[in-house]
């Protein structure tokens, strides 16, 4: 498990409720999952305050690089990549009652192992082509889920996340490696993707192995999510590690 500020507690989900309707069902089939308004919009707002701050003190401009992107665009992404290492206020929103609430429904009790800030500035926000993240880390997780708080609403225009359904069943595919890698466009086609728009305060939830996808921040204001990764409670924290 990661090194967490010191917040008197193990950094463990408690056992499931059930107040937040999750299909877990559904999640399984397809391999992502929309919940909306998970947190409230005061929350969203002061978590939208710590971002402004820790994107300040901490952030990284990491825009992906490869032969996927014409050779003639420029874009730019910012990201705070240890982000509950530095800031309390996410570390508790990770494993709130509300996102053990949902990650319990899809996976049972769980640890949350890594936390990243991504922000899409205005404009020139990076698009992110065809992938899993299974490409960079914990492979042998099959249930590794991946939950993205949705700091701002998003859309088309500012890259909402896609999905392949049911991607996630065929494990970790083969990927092109020139930079960062991405799937084959000849076989796995931006065209048979989901696009799930969701509201401030929502959560998508996917796993570790869906293909996905999004276009760039074309508007004239940020698109910022937290993205966090969670693994069952028994399960060895130390192989499912993040790798930027």
């Amino acid at each position: 498990m990661l090194p967490m500020p010191s917040r008197g507690a193990e950094q463990v989900a408690p056992e499931v409720i059930d107040l937040i309707p999750v299909d877990r069902a559904v999640y399984l089939e397809q391999g992502y999952i929309h919940v909306p308004g998970v947190f409230t919009a005061d929350e969203i707002a002061a978590m939208n305050d710590e971002a402004v701050r820790v994107s300040a003190d901490h952030g990284d401009d990491r825009p992906w690089t490869g032969g996927w992107a014409p050779a003639d665009t420029t874009h730019t992404l910012l990201v705070v990549p240890n982000l509950l290492q530095v800031s309390p206020l996410f570390f508790d929103a990770a494993q709130s009652p509300a996102m053990c609430e949902v990650i319990g429904h899809l996976i049972g009790p769980a640890q949350c192992v890594a936390g990243m800030l991504i922000t899409k500035p205005p404009e020139l926000g990076q698009p992110f082509p065809l992938h899993q993240d299974s490409a960079y880390y914990a492979q042998t997780y099959d249930d590794y889920v991946i939950a993205t708080i949705h700091l701002d609403a998003t859309t088309s225009e500012n890259g909402a996340l896609r999905f392949l359904p049911g991607g996630h069943a065929h494990g970790p595919l083969p990927h092109i490696r020139r930079g960062k890698s991405w799937l084959d466009p000849a076989t796995y086609r931006v065209a048979n993707t989901v696009e799930v728009c969701a509201a401030a305060g929502d959560v998508v939830c996917f796993n570790i192995h869906t293909p996905h996808c999004s276009n760039p921040n074309t508007t004239d204001r940020p698109r910022v999510t937290v993205r966090l990764g969670y693994i069952p409670r028994k399960a060895d924290a130390a192989r499912a590690g993040w790798v930027p």
